[in-house]
């Protein structure tokens, strides 16, 4: 009898690794060793860790041959590479940089990615692959590389956000393509050699849309029977790699530009302005003496004022005819560019950014330059520009929401165009069974997310009210948006919105604290024609739509009794339709009467059974 033991919960067993496979997986190792030596390379290390690496690979290495040299050869040599490399490096203290460094980390290992998502799912017929899902320690919840993966994606999350000077080896490694694309660099070297991050967001998000495009490849190999499934993916990674990514980049390239073109205006302008300065300060201290003066002395002041209003006059009307001139060149470019809106975007709607796009009336109608000639200090706005921004994004908050939730339900956004939503869709495809099914995380859920929507509408609601009755101190402003940003935007959606996929789904942040979600949730279950139909007779109760529902939906309940699933947390994915084997479940927009159709219940009593209407 043999020994082994199929665990593919498939008709199908998965097969060994073919030769694609084998190379991509060969070229993601290098890409990782080549992200580990620019960590090590890249900040003074101590020659113990160099050592303590290099042993590490090499037992690993011997511990793999012991136990089987045919199965993981290549794996094997790769340990073994990687221990030489950190000896090496320990000798030479080799510093890789450049376009060189870039391509590897994340040329090479996209392209590894690439090759062996090939190999595993692009072979053979179309159909989705889940074989051996709950058998794999990277893919359940009680599995050590799940909890592994967990903690390495917080930690970084952790670091990125708080430490971002841990990182500076894979920040120096994107910086090729930050400074070809903006002329700037995103870190500096000390005296001491040591490197210091100054803009860690860059990689953040290259990596991040390295993820959706890599990931989305992947999905659309496993789903590629499905043109719903593929057509979404492909929306989701337009907007990561233009909208949210691309865009921005060039903007802020743009605007860095122009305000290197605007310094030579600003110095211009710079002894206008403080002749002016000097000449009103003066006028408006003659005032004040005048108004203090005793009455024997008011003739003496009243005639300083007198003679300092001349001047006073001269250099602010001489300052005013740069007006023209500084709105010229001043960047029109905003660096705020906004790929989200109101709730996700909190700032846009906030004065003090209304004020940013919009202008505000100055004293004297004289702007003030900034200290290091880099732009105004004053608020001159972005005219026709900076109107058209907060248009739109009020447009998008109220209009644009309410009339494609009605026509598309919340899957227009959440499940192609969202960012976060497109990164759970991709590199979270394989925790997607994670997702919590219970009635109690149902109950939190719904608490959860309604209570991060109420916090943001209230935080919203008194910084406008203050805007025009200023009844609010800096101090408490100040607290109410750096509270919610650190507790919401930075712990919730980023640490644990992401970092938790593999042990609790890959929509935690969309379940339990998108407030955008709970908008379109509301507005979905009560007011769109959007619904997943049912057909109760074909179902066979597999339970596959449950199973890989991410939101959490118990989806088997509804399509044994021929219940249209109308859910307010349903994000329309389509995933339950597409792993159903019996084309029970179908994506509509159709009519909104009657297309909650809820079962009847019965009314029981000792005289009668009746159905109640």
């Amino acid at each position: 009898m043999s020994n082994k033991v199929d665990r593919s919960m498939s008709l199908t067993p998965p097969s060994e690794m073919k030769t694609i496979e084998r190379v991509g997986a060969f070229l993601i190792g290098i890409g990782i060793l080549a992200l580990l030596v620019s960590f090590l390379s890249a900040s003074t290390v101590r020659p113990w860790l160099n050592i303590a690496l290099s042993g590490l690979f090499f037992i690993a290495g011997a511990l793999l041959w012991n136990k089987n040299k045919e199965r993981y050869g290549i794996l094997i040599l790769t340990l073994m590479v990687a221990g030489m490399a950190s000896m090496v490096f320990l000798t030479v203290k080799l510093n890789l940089q450049g376009w060189g460094l870039f391509f590897v980390i994340f040329g090479v290992t996209s392209i590894g990615a690439v090759l062996y998502f090939l190999g595993a799912f692009g072979r053979g017929p179309a159909g989705i692959r889940n074989n051996g899902i709950f058998h794999s320690s990277a893919s359940r919840q009680a599995g050590v590389l799940s909890w592994m993966l967990a903690i390495t994606f917080t930690g970084f999350y952790a670091i990125l956000y708080w430490y971002p000077d841990h990182l500076f080896g894979l920040v120096s490694a994107a910086d090729p393509l930050y400074n070809a694309l903006t002329g700037g660099h995103s870190y500096w070297i000390d005296e001491q050699g040591m490197g210091h991050v100054t803009n860690q967001w860059f990689v953040y998000g290259l990596i991040y849309t390295v993820a959706v495009l890599v990931m989305g490849f992947r999905y659309i190999l496993k789903y590629r029977h499905n043109r719903y499934q593929v057509l979404r993916t492909m929306s989701v990674m337009f907007f990561q790699l233009v909208i949210a990514f691309s865009l921005p980049t060039v903007l802020e390239a743009l605007n860095s530009r122009q305000s290197d073109d605007f310094e030579p205006v600003v110095k211009d302008y710079q002894p206008i302005y403080e002749k002016y300065n000097t000449s009103k300060n003066t006028f408006f201290a003659y005032q004040d003496s005048l108004k203090n003066a005793p009455g024997e002395a008011k003739a003496y002041w009243q005639l300083q004022v007198d003679q300092a209003l001349i001047p006073y006059e001269t250099d602010r009307a001489a300052a005013r005819q740069y007006n023209d001139t500084l709105l010229k060149y001043k960047p029109n470019v905003a660096p705020h560019y906004f790929s989200y809106f109101w709730p996700l975007d909190y700032d846009i709607i906030h004065p003090g950014l209304i004020t940013y796009y919009t202008g505000q009336e100055v004293f004297d109608d004289v702007h003030v330059p900034n200290n290091d000639y880099s732009g105004l200090a004053t608020q001159a706005g972005f005219g026709g520009f900076g109107w058209t921004v907060i248009l739109i994004a009020l447009i998008m908050s109220t209009i644009g929401v309410v009339v494609l939730t009605y026509f598309f339900g919340k899957r227009w956004y959440c499940s192609w165009v969202c960012g976060c939503g497109g990164l759970a869709e991709t590199a979270g495809d394989p925790f997607r069974q994670q997702s919590d099914k219970s009635l109690k995380a149902w109950k939190i859920e719904r608490y959860s997310v309604h209570s991060v929507l109420v916090l943001i509408t209230a935080i919203t609601a008194l910084l406008l009210l203050d805007w025009q009755f200023h009844f609010l101190g800096d101090g408490l402003k100040n607290g109410m948006k750096s509270g919610y940003g650190f507790a919401i935007a930075s712990i919730f959606a980023g640490v644990v919105g992401t970092g938790f996929y593999p042990i609790l789904g890959s929509r935690v942040w969309c379940r339990f604290g998108c407030p955008q979600a709970a908008i379109l949730g509301i507005l979905q279950k009560y007011f769109s024609r959007f619904r997943i139909t049912t057909n109760g007779g074909q179902c066979i109760s597999c339970g596959n739509c449950s199973t890989y529902c991410e939101m959490g939906i118990d989806v088997k309940a509804y399509a044994q009794r021929g219940q249209n699933i109308v859910r307010a947390s349903c994000v329309g994915c389509g995933v339950c339709s597409a792993v159903c084997p019996r084309g029970v479940l179908n994506l509509e927009n159709g009519p909104t009467k009657n297309r909650i159709n809820d079962l009847t219940p019965l009314a029981i009593s000792p005289d009668e059974i009746k159905a109640k209407s």
